[in-house]
């Protein structure tokens, strides 16, 4: 099943404490595929240092996201654009 993590859900499950920890461990297992851009990765690294105080661990969390195999990085603006009738590029 492919997912797209809001940012709240996120800071949700990433810490061993949560109540919702069993989402992050079926990420990690390979369960679930997360979909991410670039827009989400920025927005989820600004709100979890913000909310954390720790800009490194913020990295820590989206360097994890990446390192799933089940973690699929679309291009979202290519994919629109090659699909419209006027695209020319």
């Amino acid at each position: 099943m492919k997912i797209v993590l809001d940012t709240n859900c996120l800071l949700q499950i990433i810490f061993p404490q949560s109540y919702h920890k069993e989402v992050l461990e079926a990420l990690v297992a390979g369960r679930y595929s997360v979909c991410v851009t670039n827009e989400i990765l920025f927005e989820y690294k600004e709100i979890i240092a913000k909310r954390t105080g720790d800009a490194s661990f913020a990295d820590s969390v989206i360097a994890l996201l990446l390192s799933l195999p089940a973690t699929e990085l679309i291009a979202p603006y290519k994919w629109m654009c090659a699909a419209s009738p006027s695209f020319s590029g």
